[in-house]
């Protein structure tokens, strides 16, 4: 792998591996810190890989007259609708622990005003987190290792730098998240459908229709 990449992806993922312990100590603190990381990790990917500029750019052009968006909004509520069953499924199962660890996660609700989350999430996070881990690692990954194993780095990677959270619920949440739209970029070879995709799932399960 070229050295730019290497040097790219471990920082992203250091990077990250600081970001979580942040989470249930200083939420608000985690939200700004959460898009300055997805900003600047977004600029180094794009800066360092020609090929992820070209394609991202591609995307947009083709946004407006296509049914990406409806891939997008469609993929966003089934992955919702997993996390719904998923919830209840839980709850029913360990109920106090459940409901502990989610109430951690839901601290961050109220950290800020609900419009500067919507606005991080939607001009910073969501997009940021797509175009490093779905459009810069993985489809680097899958160039250099195959589509299955780098399929499968990517989504350990991950899911793996939200262990610092110390959150379980946190960490397989970020598994199926990552499969799931590790799957989807693979699938449809679109950082639009999964940009929007996460963007409005993140905007469902924290503001519009949270599970807690």
């Amino acid at each position: 792998m070229p050295t730019p990449l290497i040097i790219t992806s471990s920082l992203g993922i250091l990077a990250f591996l600081l970001l979580f312990p942040a989470l249930g100590t200083h939420p608000a603190v985690f939200w700004w810190q959460m898009a300055a990381t997805n900003l600047i990790l977004t600029l180094s990917a794009l800066l360092t890989d020609r090929h992820l500029r070209t394609s991202l750019a591609h995307d947009l052009n083709c946004l407006a007259t296509s049914k990406l968006r409806w891939w997008g909004l469609l993929s966003a509520a089934i992955l919702y609708l997993v996390f719904w069953l998923g919830h209840e499924g839980l709850l029913w199962l360990c109920p106090d622990v459940t409901d502990l660890q989610i109430g951690r996660v839901y601290q961050l609700k109220n950290a800020l005003p609900h419009w500067q989350i919507v606005l991080l999430i939607t001009a910073v996070i969501g997009p940021g987190e797509e175009i490093f881990w779905r459009g810069y690692l993985q489809r680097n990954l899958v160039r250099y290792y195959g589509t299955r194993r780098g399929i499968l780095l990517a989504v350990l990677l991950y899911s793996g730098v939200h262990i610092t959270s110390a959150n379980p619920l946190l960490i397989l949440a970020a598994l199926i998240c990552g499969a799931f739209w590790a799957a989807l970029y693979q699938w449809k070879n679109s950082l639009c459908i999964t940009i929007i995709s996460h963007v409005t799932w993140d905007l469902l399960v924290f503001l519009i229709l949270p599970l807690r």
